[in-house]
């Protein structure tokens, strides 16, 4: 999922967001895509791969996408 230039998690570290029942497990800015954890910041237009529980689309949606 590509963040959107005006998501509500653009500059927020991923420690950060309410992702209940979804991970951000690595994400692609510039090139290749790099390993993360729970300082890194999100920008916009990054390329985010995630995992999530059944149901969860249309939450993380919310926070990566704008409202």
């Amino acid at each position: 999922m590509q963040v959107a230039k005006d998501a509500p998690c653009a500059g927020r570290m991923i420690e950060r967001l309410k992702l209940e029942g979804a991970r951000v497990i690595s994400l692609m800015r510039n090139g290749p895509a790099k390993s993360i954890d729970g300082q890194t910041r999100i920008q916009p237009c990054d390329q985010v791969l995630e995992i999530l529980e059944p149901g969860k689309e249309d939450k993380l949606r919310r926070v990566l996408l704008r409202d």
